[in-house]
């Protein structure tokens, strides 16, 4: 950075650091826009949520204060040195609890190391937006009244940013301090990286049933009815008797993944007394467990359908489908 003769950084370089601050509080507004607009309209669903979840507003500081004789500033840095360590604990606690460490086996150490680098590093331009975004939304999550893993979704991009700079940096001391081959190191870090992107695919993706990525049963049962729902024809009418404990559009991951199907959730139960559903064309009746007794009333409507039934990992039944063709 240039500076002027009394030392003081020159115009030109407080420019940059102007216009580079811009630029991340624009980036940051532009990400907070919708969640800020949403509250702004609906405030009342915003104050609860701060006196449930502040460590000051809800109570929680002065409660654990009497309870551990630790000082405020103990609680705050214990709470702070727990979320800091959310990606690599051996037990997460929140709505996501994958298995461990949280972020995977794979992921730890080059996400490790590269969080390290930004840390290390953060004086220096290219990494002082990274280190106050991830550093700052860790402080932030510290300060409520558990450092939840579904609170962490905000840091997932600088995770796979950590990664990168890990890799990289691995790659410059093979190169630059080992003396190897740079065309063989550019190899095997090509593979690195196809191996960690075929884990997390194969982790997020393709293991469907795997209760602990979701963290409840209804979240996973919704993502497992919309994969097998994703391919149905345009127009198929989908009937959810998913209440009380369930709702066909309470889940928006079911409309996003099967776009082309309509869905009507059932709220009483079928019985011979209740009319006829309408199916004009291809139809899928859905039932949850608790309500699985209702299908034998579907059936005598409709006796040419066909039943599957879609179980947890475990061997418990997650639910069944009756389906219905034109």
């Amino acid at each position: 950075i240039g500076r002027s003769p009394t030392g003081s950084p020159q115009p030109t370089a407080l420019r940059t650091w102007t216009w580079l601050v811009g630029w991340m509080l624009t980036g940051a507004g532009l990400a907070y826009l919708p969640l800020l607009a949403s509250y702004v309209n609906q405030p009342d669903n915003f104050a609860p949520r701060i006196q449930a979840l502040s460590i000051f507003a809800s109570g929680w500081l002065a409660q654990e204060q009497q309870t551990t004789g630790l000082s405020a500033i103990e609680l705050i840095a214990r709470n702070w040195w727990r979320a800091a360590l959310v990606p690599f604990h051996l037990d997460p606690v929140g709505t996501y609890r994958g298995e461990r460490p949280f972020v995977g086996l794979p992921m730890a150490i080059p996400i490790g190391l590269g969080l390290a680098l930004i840390t290390a590093r953060s004086w220096r331009r290219p990494c002082f937006g990274l280190a106050v975004a991830y550093w700052g939304a860790t402080l932030a999550i510290g300060l409520t009244v558990s450092p939840d893993t579904n609170r962490f979704v905000i840091a997932a991009p600088i995770y796979a940013i950590a990664c990168g700079l890990a890799l990289d940096a691995v790659a410059r001391i093979a190169i630059e301090l080992l003396r190897l081959d740079r065309h063989l190191v550019h190899g095997a870090l090509a593979v690195a990286v196809a191996l960690l992107v075929g884990w997390n695919v194969n982790f997020y993706s393709w293991d469907h049933e795997q209760l602990l990525l979701y963290g409840d049963a209804n979240t996973l049962l919704a993502n497992e009815l919309a994969w097998h729902l994703e391919d149905k024809e345009p127009g198929t009418l989908v009937y959810f008797a998913g209440p009380p404990r369930m709702w066909y559009h309470g889940f928006p991951n079911l409309a996003f993944i099967a776009r082309d199907v309509r869905g009507i959730t059932v709220e009483q139960p079928w019985d011979a007394a209740s009319p006829v559903p309408r199916s004009d064309g291809p139809t899928v009746f859905v039932f949850l467990p608790e309500r699985l007794s209702e299908v034998d009333q579907i059936r005598s409507w409709f006796p040419d359908g066909t039943t599957r039934h879609f179980y947890f990992d475990t061997g418990e039944l997650l639910f069944t489908v009756y389906e219905v063709a034109p």
